[in-house]
């Protein structure tokens, strides 16, 4: 039996949601009107109130490009390269502020 993936989990899947639509540029209400996902659903999706279903990550997916292996297992290898730079652009902006916090 394996140990479950922690890339996979219902918290770090909430993050990559996020982080795909702050990529983005967008407000949740623009990624919502983009993807044809409900403003309270997706909140709830980014506050890890609920995990997103296969057929709503497929709306993602489709409105997006980015794949369902980077919504549920965290995997970069397709992300479309504007996302891909927006992301590492974001984390990179993380990482910054925390060591100036630190």
């Amino acid at each position: 039996m394996s140990l479950p993936n922690p890339k996979e989990s219902k918290e770090e899947i909430s993050k990559r949601l996020k982080l795909t639509r702050e990529a983005m540029g967008l407000s949740q209400a623009d990624f919502c009107k983009l993807t044809e996902i409900a403003t309270n659903t997706w909140n709830n999706y980014e506050r890890c109130v609920s995990r997103i279903s296969l057929e709503e990550a497929m709306k993602v997916t489709r409105a997006t490009g980015v794949g369902l292996d980077w919504i549920y297992r965290g995997e970069e290898a397709m992300l479309p390269g504007r996302i891909l730079e927006g992301i590492r652009r974001l984390r990179a902006e993380a990482e910054t502020t925390a060591r100036k916090s630190a």
